[in-house]
């Protein structure tokens, strides 16, 4: 995908899946738990592709016993409706569900 990313491009993907190929593991599959607008960007206007906006992954929990997870930085994910994305993941720890992951569009 070319063009600049907004909020309005996940918020209709919320519960939908993501898919990264891991060498060594394979496919992975995040589902998108989050996605949370964070205000217009210091110092610009307030348009659409001027805010900064938080996207929560879960899954990515990897390995036999299901103890290893992804480890922070930029992972090709492929999702069916906006094709393949380049995003920075930072791994923020588990909850109930299994562990998250954060994206931040500045």
């Amino acid at each position: 995908m070319q063009e600049v990313l907004t909020i309005e491009h996940f918020r209709p993907l919320k519960d939908k899946p993501f898919c990264l190929e891991l060498e060594g593991v394979g496919k992975v599959e995040l589902i998108l738990s989050e996605v949370t607008d964070l205000g217009p960007r210091p110092g610009v206007g307030d348009s659409g592709r001027d805010r900064t906006f938080s996207l929560i992954f879960r899954g990515g929990l990897l390995g036999p016993e299901k103890n290893l997870y992804l480890t922070q930085r930029t992972y090709k994910l492929e999702q069916e409706d906006l094709g393949s994305l380049d995003i920075f993941l930072v791994p923020i720890g588990p909850d109930k569900i299994g562990m998250r992951y954060e994206a931040i569009f500045n």
